[in-house]
């Protein structure tokens, strides 16, 4: 069995960033050698990787790393002592924070002069700090900056909100009725997801039922064949499929990850461990 990590992942306090554009400030230090599990959930995240010393609180060699939304699930590599600082998106608000789209990203990480390029000012000042009190305030100060200078466009206001209608729908998401909730056509739709989440309608729409799957299935006493009609599945075996495609198990086999979300409605989509 693998060591337990030497900082579990742990969410932040959000010291004043907006809670509606930004999902969540986290940490995570691997003991490693080990492989950690990303699952695909559809959002962005500005990383700052660093070596955290023996005293716990001192840091070194810290690196910017943007990580861009997945659709497939990954298995990284991480060493002991191995650290991650990240700032993660709510789905929809990346591209008007970093401008860029994020299906420029999906499924890659932008790592040294790629993730500096992007954000050169905000790199060479996670790259001077030497602890994570240090880091935590630079990476704070980062999202400030990015929020107050995002530009809104109505194109990205009508994503967001088709991604809080399919987080609170409380069963299978219908895409018609959707788009005549929203006044606009499907492929207007589709387009504007696309632009401002980084994956297309359809894959976000199973990526929140699956999220949503897993969060049923914490519950004490969840059966697999109740939690696939709540989560939205035509039936149990729709469900194994799906949780071996995004997850590469089964809801047999539950998986101890974070799931963000929990704090919101039942119906609120879930994170794994953000461990890229």
């Amino acid at each position: 069995m693998p060591k337990p990590p030497l900082i579990p992942y742990s969410e932040l306090p959000l010291d004043g960033l907006d809670a509606e554009r930004v999902e969540a400030l986290w940490l995570f230090v691997a003991s490693g050698p080990d492989l950690q599990r990303v699952l695909p959930d559809g959002r962005t995240d500005i990383v700052a990787r660093f070596h955290l010393e023996d005293d716990l609180q001192s840091i070194s060699r810290v690196r910017l790393v943007i990580a861009g939304p997945t659709l497939h699930v990954r298995e990284v590599p991480a060493r002991a002592g191995t650290g991650l600082m990240g700032l993660r998106f709510k789905l929809g608000w990346a591209s008007a924070c970093l401008g860029v789209s994020p299906k420029l990203l999906r499924d890659r990480e932008l790592l040294h002069e790629e993730a500096d390029t992007l954000l050169p000012q905000h790199a060479e000042q996670l790259k001077r700090c030497r602890s994570l009190s240090e880091l935590k305030r630079t990476l704070v100060s980062t999202a400030h900056e990015l929020l107050q200078a995002s530009r809104i466009t109505p194109g990205q206001l009508l994503a967001a909100e088709a991604v809080r209608l399919l987080r609170s729908a409380p069963e299978r998401p219908d895409l018609k009725l959707l788009c005549r909730q929203l006044g606009v056509s499907e492929r207007a739709l589709r387009r504007e997801v696309l632009q401002a989440v980084g994956v297309p309608l359809r894959s976000l729409a199973s990526i929140v039922r699956f999220h949503r799957a897993m969060m049923l299935m914490r519950e004490p006493g969840a059966r697999p064949s109740v939690v696939a009609a709540e989560a939205g599945y035509s039936d149990q075996a729709h469900m194994n499929r799906e949780f071996r495609r995004y997850g590469r198990f089964t809801p047999a086999v539950p998986m101890q990850v974070p799931l963000i979300g929990r704090s919101a409605p039942p119906s609120g989509a879930g994170r794994n461990v953000q461990d890229r």
